[in-house]
């Protein structure tokens, strides 16, 4: 019924002389996401505490990568399929597609590119992950979806996870023993408690205490959900280990896979999908059917006063409106002068950042060429071995250093985000109150993509470190003033090459900066202008 009047509505905005086709498509992606009655089951919370462990688990296999480090880089989808696949999606709009025949395949093409180790910040701009498994589980329309970790050092894996929260229709919340539940863990709750309405709380990792310890844990969990607010019911809460289960599935021990708790978890969600799936579904999708319908009411009111309206009313109404867009217009043109600044200033940072570098550079290899040359006349191994620490020196650092800038850049563009979508919506608002329409908040959920800074290739070259022999004259020199000026030509080369290294990489960072802020300052005009558009295209 509900995908009925779903699919007529998206026929009905896609008539109006297209004002409303984005809507269309929009609403008509809902219509059939529940006609399929596929459901979007995301795996949240804070970041190791087992995530993808437990999905594995679930599935019974061991596909999806898990570590001690944090790791999840990607949203990776998972939904049932008769042959393993995995198609990755780039920024670029490019594709690839692979098909498995075995987990251990899967798990290391996986590992390339949804995780921190493989795909360290992104960097290969993967949009989308979407994988199919011949899993039982999977077979009635679940789409399992294995999410970036949040409180982790990686800030961008919590953004990735917070702009990926709307999509969601359910949620498995995992916690852990170690601690059972923080503040940021019980915030990202109250976030999801908004946006979704069917979620299941799993404390993982009881293989890491006693029975008696585990109670204890759980009422306290218990309690601290109660006084939350979160629920108006006091959710059960489903002990588990899922790397238990794992390892008992693999040996074959019923008995500990029992224990394990994911039988009763995995039973429970089953009979979710049998019978509550549905209306779970029906009221996600009504959810993000009213946001997108309010839009369209707005504009619709919008139209329907400027059709109303006598002429030389409605020239009045646009010159106010223009007036109060030449306004927003200024505001927006400080907004960018601000985001100029900043630039600047990242831009200084990351010099001061390499300056200091070469300070570091030039200290460090002081003490390698110390170290290495102690009392020795032949200095062949002194150069291998600053040759080859020139190169892990380097790459270590730029790894350092893009990370630092890259999170610096980042949280410039999240002060500037929050800012824009209030901008948006205010000249929504704007517009209604010169027409005297009531209007309401609408959640243009903006999340500005940021490109990943690129790892640096190099620049550095063992032969600039090498003699290229020495002279006759060299031969009748004493030694303690031959060995005096071998450490001198090494420390010169040395330097030389700091000097060739440290540029190359702040060349790099400054030209990625520049690139990064070109871009954002891109999307901006884009989103600003496309609002302003649909509303000068009614007044």
């Amino acid at each position: 019924m509900l995908c009925n009047k779903l699919q007529t509505i998206s026929i009905t905005l896609k008539n109006p002389g297209g004002l409303f086709i984005k809507h269309a498509e929009k609403i008509n992606e809902l219509a059939g996401q529940l006609e399929e009655e596929k459901l979007n089951l995301a795996v949240l919370g804070q970041f190791k505490r087992g995530k993808s462990t437990l999905i594995n688990a679930l599935l019974k296999a061991a596909f999806l990568p898990a570590a001690v480090l944090p790791l999840t880089a990607v949203p990776t989808k998972v939904s049932y399929g008769k042959r393993r696949s995995v198609q990755i999606t780039f920024e670029t709009a490019d594709s690839e597609t692979k098909k498995f025949d075995d987990d251990e395949s899967m798990l290391l093409y996986l590992n390339s590119f949804v995780t921190e180790e493989g795909n360290p910040c992104n960097i290969k701009n993967v949009k989308d992950v979407e994988t199919e498994y011949p899993s039982e589980f999977l077979s009635k329309g679940i789409v399992l979806i294995d999410t970036p970790g949040t409180g982790s050092t990686y800030r961008h894996n919590t953004e990735t996870t917070m702009e990926f929260i709307d999509s969601c229709d359910a949620a498995l919340f995992v916690l852990s023993v170690d601690p059972p539940i923080t503040e940021n863990e019980l915030n990202l709750i109250r976030f999801i408690r908004e946006r979704i309405s069917k979620i299941f709380i799993i404390l993982n990792k009881t293989d890491y205490c006693s029975e008696h310890e585990l109670s204890k844990i759980s009422d306290f969990l218990i309690r601290t959900l109660e006084n939350s607010g979160c629920f108006k019911i006091t959710p059960f809460i489903y002990k588990i280990s899922a790397l238990n289960a794992l390892q008992a599935k693999e040996g074959k021990e019923p008995y500990a896979y029992e224990k394990s708790g994911i039988p009763m978890l995995e039973a429970d969600l089953i009979s979710f999908f049998k019978t509550g799936k549905k209306e779970v579904l029906k009221n996600a999708v009504k959810r993000k059917s009213i946001m997108i319908l309010r839009e369209v009411i707005l504009q619709a009111e919008l139209n329907i006063k400027a059709l109303e309206m006598p002429l030389d009313e409605l020239r009045q109404k646009r010159e106010d409106f223009e007036m109060k867009l030449v306004c927003l217009k200024n505001d927006r043109e400080s907004f960018f002068d601000l985001v100029s600044i900043d630039k600047k200033n990242t831009v200084s940072f990351c010099k001061g950042q390499m300056a200091a570098l070469k300070i570091n550079a030039t200290e460090h290899f002081d003490r390698v060429l110390k170290s290495a040359a102690g009392t020795n006349q032949d200095f062949s191994d002194t150069e291998k071995i600053i040759a080859e620490d020139i190169v892990n020196f380097f790459s270590k650092e730029f790894e350092r250093e893009a990370k630092v800038i890259n999170e610096r850049t980042e949280e410039v563009f999240r002060k500037y985000t929050g800012q824009l979508n209030s901008h948006v919506d205010n000249i929504r608002f704007m517009a209604a109150s010169i027409f005297n329409i009531e209007c309401s908040h609408i959640d243009t959920n903006i999340a500005i993509r940021k490109k990943r800074l690129p790892y640096w290739t190099g620049q550095v070259s063992e032969k600039s470190l090498i003699s290229s022999g020495n002279t006759f004259f060299d031969f009748l020199l004493p030694v303690k003033i031959k060995r005096e000026k071998e450490i001198t030509r090494i420390n010169e080369n040395t330097a030389t090459l700091i000097i060739n290294n440290v540029e190359n990489m702040r060349w790099s960072l400054i030209q990625n900066i520049e690139s990064l802020f070109r871009e954002f300052v891109s999307d901006i005009s884009r989103k600003l202008n496309e609002t302003i558009d649909d509303v000068v295209r009614i007044v």
